[in-house]
């Protein structure tokens, strides 16, 4: 396998190829090693199972990973020094900072309270996206510093960014 994983090809049982990402970040030299991870888009998964097949070894392959063939909404901040497009960061009731660098978004929040009710202090990132159904949603939380101890750090959930909104929470 090339140290860049660019090698990786995946298909069906038919042989289709599938579109996959190889996720890299937090840092760019995770390839090939146990922590390597594969997000494989599949036109359906029944209950019973089904098979895909890896492929690798080809040393003149190029890479065709590619986070937004697999997810409606996508970003790895792998790039750049700014937030993707489509991205926003916003202050509700507070003042902070969203930088990008080497794979990490770090949010940074000067004098944020909570997230609760009436009370309402937060540095938001997002991306404004319709979800209908299941959907799946990472962060690797790296740090957080204790700052109140209502601080919470993670993804949130909502339909709104005003304060006092009704949230849905993943911590």
């Amino acid at each position: 396998m090339k140290s860049d994983c660019a090698d990786i090809r995946v298909t069906d049982s038919s042989g289709a190829t599938l579109p996959f990402w190889t996720a890299t970040a937090p840092t760019a030299n995770t390839c090939n090693q146990t922590t390597t991870k594969l997000w494989v888009k599949l036109s359906s998964l029944p209950t019973s199972g089904s098979t895909i097949y890896i492929y690798y070894g080809n040393a003149d392959a190029t890479t065709v990973s590619n986070g937004s063939n697999v997810f409606s909404t996508f970003a790895d901040f792998t790039t750049g020094s700014s937030l993707p497009t489509g991205w926003v960061q916003t202050d509700v009731g507070t003042s902070g900072t969203a930088t990008v660098g080497s794979g990490v978004l770090t949010i940074t929040n000067t004098n944020g309270e909570d997230v609760w009710q009436k009370v309402y202090g937060a540095t938001h990132v997002y991306n404004n996206s319709t979800v209908n159904g299941s959907f799946v949603a990472e962060a690797l939380v790296n740090s957080q510093s204790d700052v109140n101890p209502w601080a919470k750090t993670g993804i949130t959930v909502q339909n709104s960014v005003a304060a006092a909104v009704g949230n849905g929470h993943a911590f």
